[in-house]
């Protein structure tokens, strides 16, 4: 019952329903509350005294929950079967292919509540907001593009330059990262200082910020075509690797880069160019900027410690 053909079809038909389970009781409560005749066959099955505890959603329920019995079932065979060796294997075989089947399920219901909160996600983005991807317009729609899926989102604060700090909600797609700004429950993209709003996940690198307490994580883009670095503060030190481990692992599982620079036309190539030299010359600005600092720093340091000596 648990391997072989039958199994396939255990995950699949629990995988769907246990996915489900949110939206059927979502559909009870629609028809229940808009639909007299189906209020009224509610109504006359609680008359029964064998339905009075047991109506649709509770139904719904223990389906989805036969399931994770079956362990608790085997397990206790398993320990008064001792003295029968064949008994004893074949329920510790049945119980891991169990095991294995609730796996399977538990990862299609997480797929699942990862594509809801993607179209959440979609719906909450104001309509006019976009921002920049390899020189073009990135809208709400392209999230539901390419078959895109949700891998990881999470609250951070975003550094830039000069200081400034912005939180955002950070949003890891199947191919793109990117981040979005919350306002009056409505999301907008947030495209930061003099860099684009999304991030190719192709040829992405994250580093760790050192030091035990850090809650600084680095994004580094080794694309030739759009480099970038970004730095992240998560809000929990404990919950770093957490993030370092779902990037990491997003970047892993990305698709190949499909994008052909060959197709495009010549005017295309000539802006994606000009896109590139751009942040080339704003990145070797910024790093001018710090040399400079650095100088004046080290020059009020050698102050101070002239003005140390001569005290």
């Amino acid at each position: 019952q648990f391997s072989g053909q039958e199994a396939a079809r255990l995950k699949a038909a629990y995988g769907e329903f246990c996915s489900r389970h949110r939206d059927a009781v979502d559909i009870y409560k629609y028809y229940l509350s808009h639909d007299r005749r189906f209020q009224e066959f509610v109504k006359h099955c609680q008359l029964n005294p064998l339905l009075k505890k047991k109506g649709i959603p509770e139904c719904i329920l223990f389906v989805t929950q036969r399931l994770t019995k079956y362990p608790l079932l085997i397990e206790p065979l398993i320990k008064t079967s001792k003295e029968n060796k064949i008994e004893q294997e074949k329920l510790s075989k049945a119980l891991a292919l169990v095991k294995e089947i609730l796996v399977e399920v538990d990862a299609q219901v997480a797929e699942k509540e990862k594509e809801d909160r993607k179209l959440e996600i979609y719906n909450r983005i104001e309509a006019k907001s976009f921002t920049t991807h390899r020189g073009a317009k990135f809208k709400k729609s392209d999230i539901l593009s390419d078959n895109r899926k949700l891998r990881f989102e999470g609250d951070a604060t975003l550094m830039q330059g000069r200081g400034k700090m912005q939180v955002v909600l950070v949003i890891v797609l199947s191919d793109v990262l990117f981040f979005l700004l919350e306002n009056n429950h409505k999301y907008s993209f947030f495209t930061p200082d003099n860099k684009a709003g999304v991030v190719s996940l192709q040829k992405l690198l994250v580093r760790e910020k050192a030091g035990q307490e850090s809650r600084g994580i680095y994004l580094i883009s080794s694309n030739p075509a759009e480099p970038e670095m970004f730095e992240l503060k998560v809000q929990n030190p404990r919950n770093k690797q957490v993030w370092i481990q779902a990037i990491r692992s997003a970047v892993q599982n990305c698709p190949e880069d499909e994008d052909d620079t060959s197709a495009l036309s010549s005017e295309e190539r000539h802006k994606m160019l000009e896109a590139k030299q751009s942040q080339i010359r704003q990145i070797v600005g910024v790093l001018r900027q710090k040399d400079v600092e650095q100088a004046l720093i080290l020059e009020e340091k050698m102050a101070l410690q002239l003005r140390l000596v001569a005290a």
